[in-house]
């Protein structure tokens, strides 16, 4: 029995000299960009740089300098400008598949700094996965701290479900739903509440490169099953309406009178062939020509995307932003 135990007592010694190596080597090899937020879930590192080391959809290597300020914020541009312009979304604009020089954003400003003559500084801020209300959160944070002349949201389909508490819980994507907050009842701000749930929110284990990556993998082997009992028709619905009213929270918040909305998916799948309409329903303007320059480029099986083919690579980037800047002069004279 003396044995018996001795011999566990330095199997569980070992499996934590693993496990400790194998997260060191994760954070050493690609550090996370994101730090857990009690209030929002999670959100961009403050004062990070780092290079990372992509691949395109055809397997080209390219690298991207990703860097934020003091608030976790990407900077493109000078710090004193004629023009600002804030920008809050999701993966799109805040993960590391284009470096800060080569992001959609930046491409914007050059365009913006080439037809005005004027200096831009971009502020752009958000976190892979992010809902509306997490959006809404992070600009309650900084919004008083940043002058901007006008607000970018940009926006994704996945957006509609991440919304609503019930569409993800069905999903199973638990990489998300057990860190993030959601808008209940009486507009009541509540997080998921199970054990794992709390696991997963604390620091130790929620920075967890290895325990993360472990979460996402049972995560998309549980998205590919069958959902059972769940009527899709009133989910997208109730993610409809809520998306509005936090849209609406949004809009309120904006400092300025100007006020636009990107998406990063043109699809007309589900609530996401309503987004125009949900966007003006909230006095954003809606830019579609970003997507529909996207459609031309992968019709032509144009190289856009990053190995994960979901997002854009620097050249998809470019395509997304130069697209951006021709739609956006038709409504704004950029006379501040």
């Amino acid at each position: 029995m003396i044995k018996f135990f001795k011999i566990s007592f330095l199997f569980f010694i070992f499996s934590l000299m693993v496990i400790f190596s194998l997260e060191l080597f994760a954070r050493f090899k690609k550090p996370s960009w994101h730090i857990s937020d009690q209030e929002i879930g999670w959100k961009l590192k403050y004062n990070f740089f780092h290079t990372y080391k992509n691949y395109d959809q055809d397997g080209n290597l390219y690298y991207s300098k990703f860097i934020t300020n003091e608030d976790g914020l990407r900077v493109y541009g000078k710090e004193y400008s004629n023009l600002k312009i804030l920008i809050i979304g999701d993966s799109f604009t805040a993960d590391p598949y284009a470096g800060n020089d080569e992001m959609w954003f930046s491409h914007l400003s050059r365009e913006i700094k080439e037809y005005t003559n004027k200096d831009v500084t971009i502020y752009a801020g958000g976190g892979g996965g992010y809902s509306t209300l997490q959006e809404f959160l992070l600009l309650k944070k900084i919004n008083k701290k940043y002058d901007y002349n006008f607000f970018i949201l940009q926006f994704c389909s996945n957006d509609f479900g991440s919304n609503l508490f019930e569409a993800e819980t069905s999903g199973k994507n638990f990489n998300q739903f057990f860190k993030r907050p959601y808008l209940g009842k009486n507009e009541k701000i509540f997080f998921y509440d199970s054990f794992f749930a709390n696991l997963f929110k604390t620091k130790l284990i929620g920075e967890s490169r290895l325990f993360n990556k472990i979460l996402f993998l049972f995560s998309s082997y549980k998205k590919n099953k069958p959902i059972n009992n769940i009527n899709a028709s009133l989910i997208e619905k109730k993610s409809i309406d809520i998306t509005n009213i936090l849209l609406l929270k949004i809009r309120k918040l904006v400092k300025s009178d100007n006020a636009y909305m990107v998406n990063c998916d043109n699809s007309s799948n589900g609530p996401n062939k309503y987004w125009k309409l949900i966007a003006k329903n909230n006095n954003f303007i809606p830019l579609d020509l970003p997507n529909k320059e996207i459609d031309k480029a992968l019709k032509k099986k144009e190289n856009i995307f990053f190995s994960d083919l979901g997002h854009f690579n620097n050249y998809g980037n470019k395509i997304y932003g130069k697209a951006l800047f021709k739609q956006l002069k038709t409504y704004q004279n950029f006379n501040f």
